[in-house]
């Protein structure tokens, strides 16, 4: 069986991600995609993550994970936002009007996190963590809420969690 370009081939014939190659993770069953891991070298114009990945030198610290580790945004200088950015708490910069818009645009939540509680419309509900939903949902059998409150309360018969 041949693998495709961006597929490594197992000692065993299976084809694995390439991603997945020098990981420090067994992937194949015979474990052939971790041997002669240390011997990778990385171009002088790349940067070597930990799981022996290398990437090019000028994606490290621009504030997006290219490892597969995130290794690349480790032991980065802090950013620094622009004024019409809002700084995440993992240092990610984000647009300001995404900031308290009832959605998460950071990867780590952290602009909903010291929003007011919104006004629910009145035919929304309010989940437990602030949240508003279309009432229309609520104990619907399905989580709507991210905290899953819009299914509490709704009677025995009713509540699947």
């Amino acid at each position: 069986k041949e693998c495709r370009p961006d597929e490594f081939k197992c000692g065993d014939g299976r084809c694995i991600s390439t991603s997945l190659r020098c990981n420090r993770q067994y992937d194949c069953r015979d474990g052939t995609d971790e041997y002669g891991c240390e011997t990778v070298t990385c171009q002088p114009d790349e940067f070597r993550c930990s799981s022996g990945q290398c990437i090019k030198s000028h994606l490290r610290c621009d504030r997006k994970y290219d490892c597969a580790d995130g290794t690349d945004e480790l032991t980065c200088e802090p950013a620094t936002c622009a004024s019409n950015e809002f700084r995440c708490g993992d240092g990610q910069c984000i647009s300001l009007n995404l900031k308290c818009n009832r959605q998460y645009d950071c990867r780590d939540g952290s602009d909903e996190l010291t929003c007011d509680q919104p006004t629910c419309e009145r035919d929304e509900f309010r989940c437990s963590d602030g949240q508003c939903i279309k009432s229309t949902l609520r104990c619907n059998r399905q989580r709507d809420c991210r905290d899953g409150s819009d299914e509490l309360s709704c009677g025995e018969a009713k509540n699947v969690l």
